[in-house]
């Protein structure tokens, strides 16, 4: 009986090492496979004889491979080939891949191919991506009589001819004649005498805009009229009138969001005062809102407001650049143009991952820049120009040099060489 007992004393404790054996190699292996490796169950016992000195990442025939996730879908168009690092990339195909650096390309024929690259590392583990492809643009003489033209809202423009008022869609194609020969001043507002009007494109009718005190203010403003925000402001007087009435005189910076009046910025629609103390401050070329925070600009960084600070502890935002001549934060992006080591660049730098891309855009001017997302791509257009540039992409597509007379999601009226052209890059029906 006793040797009995010690035969199960002895086949238990067989059993527990086993048991705890198994335990320990699920345990070594749930370790590495959410640290991102993985064996490789096709190497052969000659090869795993035969290794030496080798790492955990990495190609080659080694035992323990790392892993990570490549996810790319191309939304437009769905049948476009992709190619990551030499080799073909099924759409919406998720894959498991080592750490390093990635090539990729997007292309298909009648559009502007996406090349990128991305990194798998321990920071980021995965990459994940939504694309869709722009039409290669396509050019031909507008021949219209059309010089000028006014966007009176997202997808309608209206432009003066000498047959009269031609409303346009958002490839400029002429869709009916509207009346009357009213002078745009910005944002959808016309003028005719001292009477403010919009135009209603679904009644295709104008309309008078009651704005308090308009009528006083227009009479003494000198030829330099205009609205801006949403605001009549007259530049010769360094003032403006808001629309219930109120004039504020001293304004020297009129900015998205705020106004300025040297040492102090109105900021957000009741107009709250914040009190710019330092020369950073009050020189600031413009001011930049996000996320509640206002930032003044100084060389090439966003530089939080004084009273900022107190509600809320923030830092500095560096863009890379040198200098910054406009910037804007839109879809959890952040936008600047501005120069780095003489250079025209752009930053485009997303604020909660702070990855961050310079791209040299050449010779344009930052003047009259508009930016607009279209599909998920970046398009912007400045007085005398229009580029895009893909999600991930660090190069730019030049789409129109040129004076900018029109700009929409899909298209653009513009002049070169004294003559008027359109480029559209929407997409053609099948």
């Amino acid at each position: 009986m006793l040797e009995s007992y010690q035969a199960e004393v002895i086949r238990k404790r067989k059993s527990a090492r086993i048991f705890w054996f198994v335990v320990f190699c699920f345990a070594t292996f749930l370790y590495f496979f959410f640290q991102g490796y993985y064996p490789d169950i096709r190497v052969g016992l000659r090869q795993i004889l035969g290794t030496s000195g080798s790492t955990l990442t990495g190609s080659g025939n080694e035992l323990i491979k790392s892993f990570w996730i490549i996810n790319i879908s191309v939304k437009k168009p769905s049948d476009a080939s992709i190619v990551v690092s030499s080799g073909s990339f099924g759409n919406n195909e998720k894959r498991m891949v080592p750490y390093g650096i990635y090539d990729a390309s997007i292309s298909r024929a009648g559009y502007v191919t996406d090349d990128f690259s991305f990194s798998i590392d321990r920071d980021i583990p995965y990459y994940i991506s939504a694309v869709s492809l722009i039409p290669v643009p396509r050019y031909a003489p507008y021949n219209t009589g059309i010089t000028t033209m006014s966007r009176i809202s997202d997808t309608t423009y209206i432009a003066p001819t000498q047959s009269g008022m031609l409303i346009l869609d958002e490839t400029f194609s002429w869709s009916r004649m509207a009346s009357g020969t009213h002078t745009p001043i910005g944002e959808g507002y016309f003028l005719s005498g001292t009477t403010l009007y919009t135009y209603n494109s679904e009644e295709n009718s104008w309309e008078r805009k009651n704005w308090s005190g308009s009528t006083a203010y227009i009479k003494n403003c000198d030829n330099s009229l205009s609205v801006k925000n949403t605001l009549l402001t007259c530049k010769n007087k360094e003032s403006v009138l808001t629309e219930w009435g109120k004039t504020l005189t001293g304004i020297t910076q009129i900015g998205r969001g705020y106004l300025q009046k040297w040492d102090k910025l109105l900021v957000g629609e009741s107009m709250e005062i914040v009190t710019l103390t330092g020369t950073i401050e009050r020189e600031s070329p413009f001011f930049i809102e996000h996320d509640g925070i206002w930032y003044a600009t100084s060389s090439g960084n966003l530089i939080p407001l004084s009273y900022s600070r107190g509600k809320k502890l923030v830092g500095t935002i560096r863009t890379w650049l040198d200098t910054i001549e406009y910037a804007e934060y839109t879809s959890n992006l952040l936008i600047s143009l501005g120069k780095k080591w003489d250079k025209k660049m752009i930053s485009l730098m997303n604020l909660q991952t702070e990855k961050n891309r310079l791209i040299d855009i050449g010779w344009t001017e930052f003047e009259e820049v508009r930016i607009l997302w279209v599909d998920g791509n970046i398009f912007i257009k400045t007085r005398n120009a229009i580029f895009f540039v893909y999600n991930d992409s660090h190069d730019i597509e030049w789409v129109v040099d040129g004076r900018i007379i029109g700009f929409s999601r899909y298209g653009a009226i513009y002049e070169t060489k004294g003559e008027i052209w359109r480029a559209l890059w929407n997409e053609l029906p099948n």
